[in-house]
């Protein structure tokens, strides 16, 4: 599919460009500033993406869908499917240590 192409595109734009991962960082517009986390890592100047900012980037840039900006958003704005079926482009979530929604990307 054309959509997943670009989506996966997107991201790997990002690639090579020296972001660092940031906690809260990334979204639609692209990488920014994070901020400090639920286990005290201060990123507020770190610049660059977490996983969710960087999937919200690449499905808004690649296909112009907005997924929400946290995970337990973008978990939830999609189909859901097994794990035994996905696909490349596919955005899958599991339930992190610190009890918080975590997504990864199919590629």
């Amino acid at each position: 599919c054309r959509a997943t192409q670009s989506v996966i595109a997107a991201a790997k734009s990002q690639m090579g460009k020296g972001y660092l991962y940031s906690w809260g960082g990334g979204g639609k517009n692209g990488p920014s500033y994070g901020f400090t986390s639920p286990s005290g890592y201060n990123d507020a100047k770190r610049y660059g993406y977490d996983c969710s900012g960087l999937t919200e980037f690449a499905f808004w840039k690649g296909a112009g869908k907005s997924i929400g900006g946290y995970s337990g958003a973008q978990v939830s704005s999609g189909k859901h499917y097994s794990f035994a079926n996905r696909k490349p482009g596919d955005l899958g979530g599991h339930i992190a240590s610190f009890s918080s929604a975590s997504t990864e990307q199919v590629t």
